[in-house]
């Protein structure tokens, strides 16, 4: 059973169609409780499993999936343009994809969405028709029409459109941009972005990044090369080193080695690069002379993996006794992980063998050898004693990475199931957030506590899992969160705190959770239902709520604050103005674009313009601050990037 949604669909009228099935299942209707059974079998009759099976009739994988649809097709067309940009060049590649589908006519709504879009014809008739628009930065982001097109990934989107969105790059440079163009500020700062470093770092454009270069831009901008070395096929990292990129200084070795990529590595050492060669001037511990990660010791971090990196570094003639940054030699590093051929390897080049009886049982553990590590305990019975807290704690990072034989010889040898590290985390809290299910399940078996809380954020295993599956990290390519939920959950885990709003979990996380009736934040399941405020309070409020953050009046603002008004981490009227005035001094400074109403959400679409040294990016940039309206009042603040992300939350 699938339902098409209609033209112009309305997420109040869905969320009562929810409510509704909810209603009927709960008093028996035949037809409600089928409908449930088909998609969630055996789950408790909630308002998140009526959404989810909502969603699902209506041909979405979630509710969120659902709700993002509706988004994309309500916006207003600003609120949409602005989205659909933030998602080509953010990476957010379904939501672009589902914000253009919903709406192929703001494809044409000015240069900057037919340059990320590829549309050359578009950029070719805007460009004759007023030339200046060809370099012009916008006022969302204050970027130039070449930066959308170098960041955009609808080239990964829509293969079709590679040749559509060179050749934009190629009308613009024609038209005047510089090849060079960036944001301004410091290659070196975390906000800038140029030109180069978005399609050959970012975007990962090889023919626009290509087109850039035989134009002249400056391949030594300290951001293209340590971005480039990330994506696998290598054309982009190629390109910049065949036009004279510089490698020392940028981190792309370092971040190679320790990705265990042996043909970037070669690539970059064939360059001249510093292999970690012998300091001839002070450094900070773990890093070369100019200040960027030493390689050898980011590759022996990385473990057995990148073994044949680590030859290749020493084989360069990387010093294989630099300073590390806990102190311990590299030899005992590579012992305690396993990396039997690394060691003896560093020790072959001229490396310190400090590595004791510890370090070998630690890495006979770790890679499984029963044989080893039974020996050493033989001949030296006083070593089970000998293990320091940290060695213990190997344990819990092996649960994150290594086979299910070493974590069944380590507990066999005595570990406790129970050991924490320094930020409280067990081997459960480990396995759980990589996914691992099988050594989840070993750990149960084995006693683990189900519940234990970090002493980070006060999380257990199933909250861990839960974000992991969303963050989904990079060295556990085979996770598999779900059935890790699921084993977690029929083992009798606590519910109560594990979906984080700021860190949701996967849509296929999300549909387990909600079959065992945990909602997401913003569900208020059993609630009872309450009256709207009166939409002329509402629309009264956003008036007023627009001329105080567009006059700076903190006194107007503080009148429409509700006393017990939250924002991040203030929970009161104070604190809440305190934070508006801190910002205020800073030199931070907002302009209002527009203002929207939803319910009782008012919805402010500004500009921020931050100063040069701030902890958040210096330049302009999007913000939509939503404002809940609560008896009168200002209730709750919450922020998002742009309003379709603000609408999607709601």
């Amino acid at each position: 059973m699938s339902r098409a949604l209609p033209e112009h669909p309305n997420l109040d009228h869905l969320r009562r169609q929810a409510k509704a099935l909810r209603a009927a299942a709960r008093v028996g209707d035949a037809d409600a409780v089928s409908r449930i059974a088909r998609y969630l079998p055996d789950a408790p009759i909630t308002l998140s499993v009526a959404q989810l099976v909502i969603g699902r009739e209506y041909g979405f994988h979630s509710w969120p999936e659902l709700k993002a649809e509706v988004v994309a097709r309500t916006l207003p067309t600003p609120q949409r343009v602005a989205a659909l940009l933030a998602a080509s060049v953010e990476g957010r590649v379904e939501q672009a994809r589902r914000l253009l589908t919903s709406d192929p006519r703001i494809a044409g709504e000015d240069i900057r969405t037919a340059a990320v879009l590829g549309d050359g014809a578009r950029v070719r008739a805007l460009i004759d028709a007023d030339p200046a628009t060809a370099t012009t930065p916008d006022t969302d982001r204050g970027w130039p029409p070449l930066l959308y097109a170098c960041h955009s990934r609808w080239h990964t989107i829509d293969p079709a459109r590679t040749t559509g969105i060179v050749e934009v790059g190629r009308l613009l440079l024609d038209a005047g941009a510089d090849p060079n163009t960036g944001t301004g500020g410091s290659p070196h700062a975390d906000s800038y972005r140029s030109a180069l470093s978005g399609a050959a770092g970012v975007a990962n454009n090889p023919a626009l990044a290509a087109l850039l270069l035989d134009r002249g831009a400056d391949p030594d901008d300290h951001r293209s090369l340590r971005h480039a070395v990330h994506h696998p096929d290598h054309a982009c990292l190629t390109l910049l080193l065949a036009h004279g990129a510089r490698v020392d200084g940028t981190h792309a070795l370092s971040a190679a080695a320790e990705a265990g990529d042996v043909d970037a590595v070669r690539l970059l050492l064939e360059t001249g690069a510093d292999p970690g060669w012998p300091l001839t001037s002070p450094a900070p511990a773990g890093h070369l002379a100019d200040r960027s990660v030493n390689p050898l010791v980011a590759a022996v971090h990385a473990g057995v993996a990148a073994t044949t990196v680590v030859e290749l570094l020493l084989a360069a003639g990387a010093d294989p006794n630099p300073s590390t940054w806990d102190g311990v030699s590299l030899p005992r590093q590579a012992m305690r992980r396993g990396a039997i051929a690394m060691a003896a390897a560093l020790v072959r080049h001229g490396a310190i063998d400090d590595t004791s009886v510890v370090d070998e049982f630690l890495g006979a553990c770790r890679r499984a050898d029963s044989t080893t590590a039974r020996r050493l305990l033989t001949a030296h019975p006083e070593l089970s004693g000998k293990l320091s807290d940290e060695d213990l704690m190997t344990f819990v990072e092996a649960a994150g990475s290594d086979s299910l034989d070493a974590l069944n010889l380590m507990l066999d040898l005595g570990f406790r199931i129970d050991t924490r590290t320094d930020q409280g985390e067990t081997a459960l809290h480990e396995a759980a957030y990589a996914g691992r299910v099988d050594v989840a399940a070993l750990l149960l078996r084995q006693g683990a506590e189900l519940d234990a809380r970090d002493a980070r954020f006060g999380c257990t295993p199933l909250c861990f899992a839960t974000v992991g599956s969303g963050e989904r990290p990079t060295y556990s390519p085979d996770a598999e969160w779900a059935a890790t939920v699921r084993l977690l959950l029929d083992a009798g885990a606590a519910t109560t705190g594990v979906w984080i709003q700021d860190k949701p979990p996967s849509d296929e996380v999300a549909a387990v959770l909600a079959g065992y009736g945990i909602t997401g934040p913003n569900d208020e399941d059993d609630a009872p239902d309450t009256d709207p405020p009166d939409p002329q309070v509402v629309r009264e409020l956003a008036g007023r709520l627009t001329r105080a953050l567009a006059g700076e009046d903190l006194d107007a603002l503080a009148v429409l604050l509700h006393p017990r008004a939250r924002w991040g981490s203030c929970t009161n009227r104070g604190q809440v103005l305190d934070w508006y005035r801190a910002r205020h001094e800073s030199g931070v400074r907002a302009q209002v674009r527009d203002t929207l109403i939803q319910g009782d959400v008012i919805l402010l679409d500004m500009v921020v313009r931050e100063p040069p040294g701030t902890s958040w990016p210096p330049g302009p940039h999007t913000l939509c601050q939503a404002f809940q309206v609560v008896e009168g009042a200002i209730g709750e603040i919450r922020g998002y990037p742009t309003v379709a992300d603000a609408m999607a939350a709601l």
